[in-house]
């Protein structure tokens, strides 16, 4: 079992970016897990298909059952790919932070905008669970609502005091991604 962990876009240097949220997952996962998380091209200027042949490329290298989490545009990321590509990996999960549903007014962007219907695109038995602080300051509340009702079968947690960055981590994200890691039942994404 490997988690792929897609980061946020911009700065993603020391307690920049989705940095801290790595290290919390990395430091409470310890050798439970292997934890895959590729530089994402160009992050201050990110381009959609380049973003996606990254997540692609990471997907392919692996021969196992994975979890696929992304924080932010990473998340928002993640969705577009599963719409769009195949994916003939076992996925016993995603998890979305903070992703931005691209779309909504004042969230425009032909590029990140998930053309088809996602829920005809993942298969239902696949998990999903959607996390977004209440008092997000960069990414509205309301973009979790809108995946809500694109994926009937996902799971909204608001929380607080994550902000938008999620850098604090919370113990429910471990217990979260150690409970996806012991389901036995491959899905197919696409199938």
């Amino acid at each position: 079992m490997k988690l792929i962990f897609i980061h946020a876009a911009g700065p993603q240097g020391v307690n920049e970016g989705s940095t801290n949220l790595l290290q919390f997952l990395k430091q409470n996962l310890g050798k439970s897990m292997e934890i895959i998380a590729p530089e994402m091209p160009t992050p201050e200027n990110p381009n959609a298909a380049d973003w996606m042949d990254t997540l692609d490329a990471a997907i392919h290298k692996v021969d196992e059952r994975i979890i696929l989490m992304g924080h932010s545009l990473g998340a928002s990321i993640i969705f577009k790919y599963l719409s769009e590509r195949k994916c003939e990996n076992g996925i016993c999960g995603i998890i979305s932070l903070a992703a931005p549903y691209w779309g909504l007014s004042d969230w425009q962007s032909e590029q990140f905008t998930i053309g088809c219907c996602l829920k005809e695109t993942i298969n239902p038995s696949i998990p999903i669970r959607l996390y977004h602080d209440f008092a997000d300051d960069v990414v509205p509340y309301q973009h979790v609502n809108a995946y809500a009702n694109a994926l009937p079968q996902a799971e909204v947690i608001g929380v607080t005091g994550q902000g938008h960055l999620f850098e604090k981590g919370f113990p429910e994200l471990i217990r979260v991604i150690q409970s996806l890691s012991t389901q036995n039942e491959k899905t197919i994404i696409n199938p």
